[in-house]
């Protein structure tokens, strides 16, 4: 009976063991969900296609390492070379479609392929993104496919209008490619002209696939050439064909400095190394591309902190600092991932419906309040599948893409009608598809640091003499800025005069230099003062932190001035009093004075952010709302930590008390008082030192360092329990031989391996 018994219990025991593991063990195993990623991972534009797959593989790295992904599913790249041709993107994108793996497409890298292959995305239902290609006709009348950066339309009228209002050309050449890509910037670009009175003193077209090329875009050139005044020269090209035409240029009147502008395809990295083979450009880099303005999808040095995080993630992982088109693939790859979890696919055994949920998700993100925050900015998009926000300008000096002195934002505040019409005129407004947008002072920034001085510990204070610069246009009150960190001297604890003497000296006073060159207005100040940080103890005496700068403008905003660090580096008029920069040129590691107690990193962070405050700004309308205004605020910080030396001395006084509590071991157990005075004065001075370190730190949480002298604590009061142990087993007659050797390899084994631990966790990060 028992036996019978044990056999039912063990088989309904195996079968709940069976059933159990059939529901668990599906939900360990992750189900894998395709994405695939279309461009030209070969040929000429090898690189577009290598920065779409950077961006793209950054953000699964980041969900896998930080989750944020969908629940237990596992996302894949499927890699698809489309070689930009559109022959071969027709072939692969039926290929991805047939397969039923992937269930939405991330690409294609340029218009015309995007349209070819979209066509057979739309009759597979399949989903794609792409975050490059911008003519209307890849979203229009394609449900299935969505675009995360603005279209041509958006783009051709931001151009026309920045050469009108910012750069105040009145006539203007324009040069297009007759493909997808080049005609609808073109009869965008016309329309707006239009409109704005720009005259087109010439309009040609070419067809990026005749065989005869090479010599239509020289005659081209030579028509431009033999022209008087060309006017703004707008290449509405693709990359390629755009470097031809520049040198084609160039070459033929080598003595005219041509203004020209380009599309989104020459702010990419690609196009500027096209010139790179060139001889001239080679012995002068900068030859054929300097000055040459472009728009651009998107410019790192006026983007959020995100952008920051993002810039310098990227940049770790790949050595070089991203482009547009890794940024917009990233943000293109975050939009899928969304989708994804937002569709809820519960299995891949439905592909067509799984596609059809992942569109309807896309289609979803339709407005601000449903947007997802990419680093790009808000991604939500219309009823076409597009994006619709303004682009940035840029221009290349010494083969690098500068973002230019003025850009055009949407603003956070509304205007009345009077003030609008009134700054349209003046081209602080202008209007894009319906929407108003904000001219933005761009003001390049640089700090070089002299000395850092009296870091104080008690209130996380300390002192910068630093020399502080502003590049700019157009001149504007550079010298009204608010340090957001500088400490204020209090009247009661200072001397009276000279508190109200640096009350009424503002910190930033008169410059010390001043230059313009190229209509570009650089001024230097030399600036001491006092600032302070929040310093984190929580790892002393191993502890580091970030000391630096922050401020802001006193009045403008962000919507009409953004900081940005200074690429160019010194000033060459204050390079020159600088000696020790001479030889440094534009490194950014820049040599400080040794700080005693300190080492002072060289290598210094500059970066901007927003930050935001409550605040009417003097306008009635706010008087009587919450009204959240956005300053763009600068940042250098410089991480600093103790000396060697400086990390000994607090453990001096713990290795004192180990070594002497370890020697206590050698009385003999029957000399019991010797033993307990000799731990009372390690107890007490181990207190002392604890009273000490207290004093002088302003923190009310656990250090580092408390942990070794907690463990002392410890150690005395088990050292004094075993010494009554070993009197009173002495008193008693007992044998205590083995418990005395014991003792005395047991207190020195503690000591070393407390030591080791600091050692190796600690110490020998520092050598």
């Amino acid at each position: 009976m028992k036996k019978n018994l044990l056999i039912h219990l063990l088989f309904i025991s195996v079968c709940l063991i069976v059933f159990s593991l059939s529901y668990i063990v599906p939900r360990l195993k992750k189900e894998i969900i395709y994405i695939a990623l279309a461009g030209p991972m070969s040929g000429s534009y090898k690189k577009w296609g290598q920065e779409m797959l950077k961006g793209s593989l950054l953000y699964l790295d980041k969900i896998r390492n930080q989750g944020g992904g969908p629940e237990n599913k596992k996302i894949e790249l499927i890699i698809t070379d489309d070689h930009r041709d559109e022959r071969t993107a027709i072939r692969e994108a039926v290929k991805l479609v047939s397969e039923n793996k992937a269930l939405l497409v991330l690409g294609h890298s340029s218009s015309p392929i995007s349209v070819a292959a979209g066509n057979i995305y739309k009759k597979g239902k399949i989903p794609a993104i792409t975050a490059s290609a911008t003519a209307e006709s890849v979203t229009l009348e394609n449900e299935w496919y969505f675009r995360i950066i603005p279209n041509n339309t958006i783009q051709a009228n931001f151009i026309a209008h920045y050469i009108s209002r910012a750069l105040n050309a009145t006539s203007v050449s324009l040069i297009f490619d007759q493909d997808s890509y080049g005609a609808s910037l073109a009869k965008s670009f016309e329309t707006a002209a239009r409109e704005l009175g720009i005259s087109i003193s010439i309009k040609q077209g070419f067809d990026i696939k005749d065989p005869y090329l090479n010599k239509e875009l020289a005659h081209i050139a030579k028509k431009i050439a033999a022209t008087n005044d060309p006017g703004m020269i707008f290449l509405a090209t693709h990359g390629a064909e755009g470097v031809k035409l520049v040198k084609l240029l160039k070459d033929e009147n080598p003595d005219t400095a041509y203004s020209i502008i380009g599309p989104d395809s020459f702010s990419a990295r690609s196009f500027v190394e096209r010139f790179s083979k060139y001889p001239r450009e080679q012995s002068s880099p900068g030859h054929y591309s300097d000055g040459i303005y472009a728009a651009s999808p998107y410019l790192m040095d006026i983007g959020t902190e995100k952008t920051y995080n993002f810039k310098q993630e990227y940049i770790d992982k790949y050595n070089e600092a991203p482009s547009w088109i890794a940024a917009c693939y990233y943000d293109a790859m975050y939009a899928a991932v969304e989708a994804i979890k937002k569709a809820d696919i519960r299995s891949n055994k439905n592909i067509a419906n799984n596609r059809k949920k992942i569109r309807d998700a896309l289609a979803n993100f339709r407005t601000n309040k449903h947007a997802i925050r990419g680093i790009t900015g808000n991604i939500c998009f219309n009823a076409n599948g597009d994006i619709e926000r303004p682009y940035a300008m840029g221009f290349y000096d010494k083969q690098q893409f500068r973002t230019s002195f003025f850009q055009y934002q949407q603003p956070t505040t509304s205007k009345p009608i009077d003030k609008i019409i009134k700054k349209m005129l003046t081209g602080e407004l202008i209007s894009i598809n319906g929407k108003i947008m904000n001219r933005v002072r761009v003001v390049y920034t640089g700090i070089h640091i002299n000395e850092v001085s009296n870091i104080r510990v008690k209130n996380s204070g300390y002192t910068i003499d630093f020399y502080l610069w502003f590049r700019f246009q157009d001149d504007f009150n550079d010298a009204d800025i608010e340090f957001i960190n500088l400490v204020i001297p209090d009247k009661k604890d200072s001397d009276s005069e000279l508190a109200d003497l640096l009350d009424d000296q503002p910190i930033v006073d008169q410059p010390i230099m001043e230059e313009v060159k190229n209509d570009v207005i650089t001024r230097v100040y030399r600036i001491k003062a006092d600032f302070k940080a929040e310093f984190d103890f929580h790892d002393y005496p191993f502890d580091h932190h970030m000391i630096g700068i922050r401020f802001r403008h006193t009045d403008q905003t962000r919507d009409k001035l953004i900081y940005i660090p200074d690429e160019w580096g010194m000033p060459q008029s204050l390079a020159r009093f600088i000696p020790r920069f001479r030889s440094e040129g534009n490194k950014r590691k820049i040599p400080v004075r040794p700080v005693p107690g300190w080492n002072i990193g060289n290598d210094i962070s500059f970066y901007e952010n927003s930050i935001s405050t409550m605040s009417t700004l003097g306008n009635p309308i706010f008087f009587d709302v919450q009204n959240i205004i956005t300053f763009s605020q600068f940042n250098a910080a410089i991480r600093i930590e103790r000396k060697g030396l400086n990390l000994i001395k607090n453990f001096v006084p713990m290795i004192i008390m180990a070594v002497v509590l370890c020697l206590t071991c050698l009385v003999p157990p029957n000399r019991l008082g010797t033993r307990v005075l000799s731990f009372m004065l390690i107890l007490i001075s181990n207190a002392v030192c604890h009273r000490i370190l207290l004093s002088g730190l302003p923190v009310e949480y656990l250090l580092t360092v408390e942990y070794g002298l907690f463990a002392m604590y410890l150690f005395v009061t088990f050292s004094v329990g075993i010494s009554i142990f070993l009197y009173i087993r002495h008193k008693q007659g007992r044998a205590i031989t083995f418990l005395s050797y014991a003792e005395k390899v047991f207190h020195p084994f503690v000591v070393l391996i407390v030591a080791a631990y600091f050692y190796f966790k600690y110490f020998s990060l520092k050598l």
